[in-house]
């Protein structure tokens, strides 16, 4: 893969609240030469707030496979493109301030449950396969 595009599309934060409503739109970029792939849950994405513009450092409130069921399992052909389309997530604010969190983030893995066996190989390096959106946050 070379490029993971998942920018938040709507919703922001709210400090005291557990139920913040996050929507992405994440499409997964391969690489001109990458091999297709057919299967039953092949993708994870996980959603983590950060106060890093690119997702460094520690991770707060990760969700581990925010895509369902038929987005996991998408096809990707030979050099192209897997457009998951939009992604619904719920953000805990329940025990965060905004002041820790200026970023929401997605990063784009093997799922460790696929039968398939496969390598997802990032290029040039694994830093491609997360993206970063700012997000806007208050109090109530």
């Amino acid at each position: 893969m070379k490029q993971l595009l998942a920018p938040l599309e709507d919703g922001k934060l709210v400090e005291t609240i557990r139920t913040n409503t996050l929507e992405f739109d994440v499409t997964a970029i391969a690489t001109e030469d990458s091999s297709g792939i057919v299967g039953n849950d092949l993708w994870q994405v996980t959603m983590f707030g950060s106060s890093d513009p690119d997702g460094l450092g520690y991770e707060l409130q990760p969700q581990v496979q925010v895509l369902n069921r038929r987005q996991a399992s998408m096809d990707l052909e030979p050099g192209g493109q897997i457009e998951y389309g939009r992604v619904r997530v719920n953000f805990d604010m329940s025990s965060i301030s905004c002041s820790q969190i200026d970023y929401v983030c997605m990063r784009l893995e093997k799922n460790p449950s696929t039968k398939r066996d496969y390598t997802l190989t990032a290029v040039p390096d694994e830093s491609v396969l997360q993206d970063c959106s700012e997000v806007n946050c208050g109090g109530l």
